[in-house]
């Protein structure tokens, strides 16, 4: 049988609503801050025209995948014209900034920088997907701050 993990209050009711009984929910056991949580927002599909939010939030480097999301953006955002990529941290060698600068992606692509931790949770909450498609990690916080906000 299996388990389903959780690691907020919000995602065991969105697992046990979609039928998963509750004795085979296990909490991860992660402390986040109480504003993660509370940044929580129900998904809905008001609007399927409404812009695709896409959010990065990691050091903008080689082996956190940043030069082949890019590359990989360029192509779905050809499919997918309402989809925007929001790059969030630092880019300390230079490198992504002058891979964006030669990419064809004006208005579908921001860089903000580094930022103040409650304002990467607001931006991570209003996405519709994060991704990291990082060569090496474990569990980075991140991936278990977006679960926490119901954010895939």
């Amino acid at each position: 049988t299996p388990y389903w993990f959780s690691c907020a209050s919000n995602v065991d009711a969105i697992l046990t609503a979609h039928g998963i009984p509750e004795e085979r929910i296990v909490r991860v056991p992660v402390v986040n801050p109480p504003y993660v949580e509370e940044q929580y927002t129900e998904q809905s599909d008001e609007d399927p025209t409404d812009e695709f939010e896409i959010i990065f939030v990691g050091r903008l480097i080689e082996d956190k995948g940043v030069p082949l999301l890019i590359k990989t953006f360029e192509s779905f955002v050809e499919d997918h014209p309402h989809a925007h990529l929001t790059l969030v941290g630092d880019d300390p060698t230079g490198d992504v900034n002058e891979l964006i600068d030669c990419a064809d992606l004006d208005d579908e692509l921001t860089t903000t920088g580094e930022l103040e931790h409650v304002e990467v949770i607001r931006r991570i909450a209003s996405s519709d997907v994060l991704v990291l498609p990082s060569r090496d990690e474990a569990l980075p916080r991140v991936i278990v701050e977006a679960f926490a906000l119901g954010v895939p």
